[in-house]
């Protein structure tokens, strides 16, 4: 009889000690790649430690708050401590670091990192190891104090509650809380975009009948170039409208000159787009699509060819190369890839072309039409919050059809089936975009550090 007294006694006392190292804990805000899936891995093993795990979103403390709020959220759901947790993907593997915070004061406690070489590697190291590494941390968390009110019996209670004249706080409290789609990183509103660049140019007939066109050819010269995004939302809200926005650019030459025969002419060239895009973030990458008006012209200045001759004999009063006017509608699709302070990017579009300028004058090719693809790739690099240093590469390609038709061989101009206009392009700038914080992981400041006041 006394020995089942005794291991009665024992077992009370281990379930005893047992439920007094539970606590209640609510798994916070997760930052970074697959956020979603390590924070239920993280749920999971707590619960399996005998933890009792708060399922409210309502619980949870937005990132980067004051520790007086999580102290209130302690208080509303009897909170002794709060998971944090960071996500990253690196080279070597998948790592999560874990961060304890107390209900009582809000202060952090310790942190906890577990990796992973693969995803599913790291979800089932949480499994095994997420316990062990934090309740040593969680042991020492504690909930904040009741008020002595509440200690009172239930009559003073609730006498002293009719004389409070605000029991209001709930309702305070709703307005703060931001819609889901109010979350996360806030949007830029101004991106500015100047630099220089070097271009290239290629254009070259299919199908001259007679033989009489020319050719045209110029090597690298230097341009000007501006560029802008606007959107106006950013300023107000984070969802969809924050993402509509308007841009505009400019490029122009400086200095070029074509040889033609033994003589210099001035050259020109200059393209103004304008128009809209609408950008769609995924995490802390980009996917952007557009719809722009543009405006494309080359001129040589001067470059008369007395002794041109059309089809049918005759001598053409024109130049010796056409000055193309491209105007266009361009829809396309960019992205942008942000990897710490590196950001890549790559985009494509189409140009329906809206006219060919002089190429459809009547002393060149009248019914010509014509389209164009254009692409490009750059890389920037973040120097100090919000501003980048980068360079990249554009081509451009006009096709044109002229549509000659018989009647043609008995006017006074030339003869031929199409023509290809390429222009190649190189760039380096700079780019500033207003509002954005460092992306690289030196630019963050730690829990503890702003625990601690310092931020």
């Amino acid at each position: 009889m006394r020995h089942a007294v005794l291991f009665l006694s024992l077992g009370l006392a281990f379930a005893y000690e047992h439920a007094a190292s539970a606590a209640v804990v609510v798994v916070d805000t997760f930052t970074g790649a697959k956020k979603k899936e390590v924070r239920d891995a993280v749920i999971e093993a707590l619960e399996k430690g005998d933890h009792e795990v708060v399922k409210t979103d309502a619980a949870r403390v937005p990132a980067a708050s004051a520790d007086e709020a999580y102290v209130k959220r302690a208080t509303e759901y009897r909170t002794a401590a709060f998971v944090d947790g960071e996500v990253k993907q690196q080279k070597s593997g998948w790592v999560v670091i874990l961060t304890v915070r107390n209900g009582a004061d809000g202060r952090e406690l310790g942190e906890a990192t577990i990796k992973g070489a693969k995803l599913q590697k790291l979800l089932k190291n949480i499994e095994a190891e997420a316990v062990v590494r934090l309740d040593p941390s969680i042991e020492q968390a504690s909930a904040p104090e009741k008020k002595k009110k509440e200690e009172a019996p239930v009559v003073a209670a609730a006498a002293a509650k009719e004389k409070e004249p605000e029991p209001e706080p709930e309702p305070k409290e709703k307005p703060r809380e931001p819609p889901p789609e109010e979350h996360g990183k806030k949007p830029v509103p101004l991106e500015l975009w100047g630099g220089m660049q070097v271009f290239s140019r290629s254009f070259e007939y299919h199908q001259d009948v007679n033989g009489s066109l020319h050719p045209y050819h110029l090597s690298l010269w230097p341009a000007l170039e501006a560029r802008l995004g606007y959107y106006p939302g950013a300023h107000f809200t984070r969802n969809m409208w924050a993402n509509i926005g308007i841009v505009a650019g400019i490029a122009h030459s400086f200095g070029a000159s074509s040889a033609i025969g033994n003589r210099e002419f001035g050259t020109t060239m200059q393209e103004i787009v304008a128009g809209a895009r609408f950008r769609i973030p995924i995490a802390a990458h980009e996917i952007g699509v557009s719809f722009t008006y543009g405006n494309h012209s080359f001129a040589i200045d001067s470059d008369h060819d007395p002794n041109n001759t059309a089809a049918n004999g005759s001598l053409v009063n024109r130049d010796y190369v056409p000055d193309p006017t491209y105007s266009y509608l361009r829809p396309g699709v960019d992205t942008r890839l942000q990897f710490g302070r590196v950001r890549l990017g790559a985009g494509l579009g189409l140009r329906a072309l809206l006219g060919l300028g002089e190429l459809t004058s009547d002393a060149w090719f009248p019914h010509a039409t014509g389209m164009a693809l254009d692409m490009f790739v750059s890389a920037a690099f973040e120097i100090t919050p919000g501003f980048y240093a980068g360079a990249g590469f554009d081509a451009t390609r006009y096709a044109m059809d002229m549509h000659t038709t018989p009647a043609d061989a008995t006017e006074p101009r030339d003869v031929a089936g199409g023509a290809v206009d390429q222009y190649l392009t190189g760039r380096i700038g700079v780019e500033y975009r207003w509002g954005e914080t460092r992306n690289g992981p030196e630019g963050r400041v730690s829990q503890r550090e702003r625990s601690n006041g310092t931020d």
